[in-house]
């Protein structure tokens, strides 16, 4: 049980991290969670990506994590599906 909540607190973490970035500011910044490779634009990039780790989620492997978008543990066609709907035009 203690795993469990030490694992859910830190994907909580990651989460946070993930989705957000601070300016000088202070002020957050939004990230796109489909920009898998952060370089602004959702692309060819991101879908090779995300290839990359098409299958079953490994929970210590933080790309396989952000890849499985619908968060059902397993990166596959519906992924696919909401990264092209989120693709930059």
């Amino acid at each position: 049980m203690r795993m469990a909540t030490i694992l859910l607190v830190l994907f909580a973490g990651y989460l946070a991290f993930r989705y957000a970035k601070v300016q000088a500011s202070g002020t957050p910044i939004p990230v796109d969670p489909y920009d898998l490779n952060k370089d602004g634009k959702v692309d060819q990039a991101d879908v090779a990506l995300l290839q990359s780790v098409y299958g079953a989620v490994n929970p210590q492997n933080p790309l396989s994590v952000a890849a499985d978008f619908d968060r059902n543990g397993v990166v596959n066609i519906l992924d696919y599906g909401q990264l092209a709907l989120h693709a930059t035009r």
